[in-house]
């Protein structure tokens, strides 16, 4: 390490100083003096602002860098460590003015234009993303074993007489099988299967405490409490249910085919909330299947080829669209609807909910002979058959080139195999993982003008933090818990609650009733991807679409119960980059150049981030 102190710190700084003098107007000198610069304080405090950042203490490191630039004006390095500091805190848009800044003193310098692009980049996609409008993507289909897919046992089959629906929620599976009289259920991914004997079941709906209610043809509902392994008599509805969703923490709607109606019933009480209505059609209304995006309802009316999608806050936005016999309906976490029709066809949906309304449907699968049911694992589309023996998977892939995001952290130099090495925690975080998980990492990276090989190793799953929760104003207090009405307050605590973890914070819970102004939205949305956060939502009321979109974007989803357990990331979301240091190259004195520029590619997604490596400074 010692060839690193070959550039001394005297030695960079006074390059950063004969560079502006040269910058300077004419006459500048004979003018006036120019003011007195306090190098060494200002280098101190320029140098701790570089720890600061390391330790992910964005504060402390946005103070140390003001007050170094109010002791040495000059100090060219502070624009860029503060733009990287900004992008950090999800603030791209200062943090784009101060790379600027940046720029206008050194107009010739070729990385920081390259980050600045990065950026703003980044920054566009958030932001069309967090509208909710469509994304462009491919779907990979593919027919799977279906004892594999789902983690079966070698003796469990499901082998259903005449298959009901099927679903995921934070994990836990169900699949019924209304004519066997049966419900397969598991509470997490890898757990064996329970085989529950429920009397003709249709569906369920997860309730509170890792509760959940199993509806029955009959209209009776049977309550699963949580450790327990036999459902109970809950309660009865005064229909005979065709499908159910949970649409907010306490509320479910409940079709029935027979009854001609979608109704909205309490899931503590199972009274009635009030019914949807649907413009009037050429035949009977049959509602076969229900989906759920946030404050969006999409019903299925097989009788009448047609699907509806309507808003559960605003009873005047609504809008229609035909397929041929629709049988069942699901939302992917990029909001494009996927429906199961006959014969055993799957198509896509992208959907405008601003102008309301379905693009040109995309058949994704054909041939899904006598496919029942369709639902998400994560983000991929499953459907099984009716005799549950066969199984079919759909994930999205980017149409052309995908944005994923990446987070280093801890950087430093080891040995191994008799080299010295960059090393640094990594996580990635983006839209498209079910398709990253299936390509191979190629990782390089630009240091001093030179680029460098490098390798990703996935992290061994870790402990994590407790979540940072937040609840709404109107929730019983519970110890360790926050409150925050406005997203303006929950952005201040949650920077707090940042440094007083000192950045141990994984996963971070907010409830849907907290008004977020755009602006703010993006800002969240822009520390958590920065930060490798994932973000869950607690529908105490219907989820915007920024949040369901902030919540997919991060690797986090709605709780529909806020004790929900969240799940460990996946196996490939975290890691380890390695890159090899070249043997002849030392640290530079330009900011830039030695800055770290990593690559991380998977397929088609690509992912960049930038970290100051001054070796002589760590």
């Amino acid at each position: 390490m010692n060839r690193f102190f070959r550039c001394s710190r005297q030695f960079r700084l006074l390059s950063f100083l004969a560079l502006l003098l040269f910058l300077l107007p004419s006459g500048t000198l004979s003018g006036a003096a120019l003011p007195s610069a306090r190098r060494e304080e200002a280098e101190k405090y320029f140098g701790r602002a570089y720890e600061r950042f390391l330790e992910r203490n964005y504060s402390e490191a946005l103070s140390d860098l003001d007050r170094a630039l109010k002791l040495n004006t000059y100090l060219v390095d502070y624009y860029l460590l503060k733009g990287l500091v900004l992008h950090r805190l999800g603030q791209t848009g200062d943090s784009v003015k101060s790379l600027k800044y940046f720029l206008e003193v050194r107009p010739k310098d070729v990385h920081a234009p390259m980050i600045l692009e990065r950026l703003q980049k980044e920054n566009s996609f958030v932001k069309d993303f967090l509208l909710g409008e469509p994304v462009a993507t491919r779907c990979v289909p593919s027919k799977k074993d279906l004892k594999s897919a789902l983690d079966l046992g070698l003796l469990e089959n499901l082998n259903a007489k005449g298959l009901g629906k099927g679903g995921e929620s934070g994990g836990s599976l169900f699949i019924a099988d209304t004519l066997g009289d049966a419900f397969w259920f598991r509470r997490r991914e890898k757990e064996p299967f329970l085989r529950l004997e429920v009397p003709v079941p249709v569906a369920a709906v997860p309730e509170r405490g890792g509760k959940w209610l199993f509806l029955l043809e009959n209209g009776a509902v049977q309550a699963l409490e949580k450790g327990e392994k036999s459902p109970v008599p809950f309660g009865s509805l005064p229909l005979h249910p065709s499908d159910a969703v949970k649409i907010t923490d306490g509320i479910m709607a409940v079709s029935s085919a027979a009854e001609r109606k979608v109704l909205l019933f309490s899931c503590s009480e199972l009274k009635n909330e009030g019914e949807l209505f649907f413009p009037p059609q050429a035949k009977p209304f049959e509602p076969s299947a229900l989906a759920v995006y946030g404050e969006w309802i999409a019903v299925a009316d097989r009788n009448n080829g047609t699907v509806h999608v309507l808003s559960l806050k605003r009873k005047e936005d609504r809008f229609s669209f035909s397929v041929h016999a629709p049988r069942d309906l699901a939302w992917s976490p990029l909001g494009s609807l996927f429906v199961l029709s006959e014969p055993g066809i799957i198509s896509k949906f992208p959907l405008s909910f601003k102008e309301k309304k379905a693009y040109d449907r995309e058949i994704v699968l054909e041939g899904a002979d006598n496919g029942w049911t369709i639902f998400f694992r994560k983000d991929i589309l499953t459907c099984i058959d009716i005799s549950g023996t066969s199984l079919w998977e759909v994930f999205e892939a980017p149409e052309k080139t995908g944005l994923a995001f990446l987070s280093l952290e801890t950087p430093s130099v080891s040995r191994a195999d008799q080299k010295e090495n960059f090393s640094m925690a990594a996580r990635i975080t983006g839209p498209f993982s079910s398709y990253m998980e299936r390509n191979r990492a190629v990782v390089t990276a630009v240091w001093n003008d030179r680029l460098l090989p490098g390798s990703f190793t996935p992290g061994e799953k870790t402990s994590r933090g407790e979540p940072l929760v937040f609840l709404a104003e109107n929730s019983p207090g519970a110890s360790g818990n926050l409150k925050a009405s406005s997203g303006k307050i929950l952005l201040a605590v949650l920077r707090d609650e940042w440094e007083k973890r000192k950045g141990k914070i994984d996963d971070l819970v907010i409830p849907a009733s907290t008004s977020f102004s755009s602006e703010e939205m993006e800002i969240l949305a822009g520390f958590a991807l920065s930060n490798g956060l994932r973000v869950f939502i607690l529908p105490d009321t219907f989820p915007t679409l920024p949040q369901l979109r902030t919540a997919s974007l991060t690797g986090g989803r709605v709780l529909f119960a806020r004790k929900d357990e969240l799940e460990e990331p996946g196996g490939l979301s975290r890691g380890t980059i390695r890159i090899p240091l070249p043997s002849d190259e030392t640290s530079s004195g330009f900011p830039s150049r030695s800055t770290l520029s990593v690559y991380f590619d998977r397929g088609l997604v690509s992912a960049k981030d930038w970290i100051p490596f001054w070796p002589d400074l760590l």
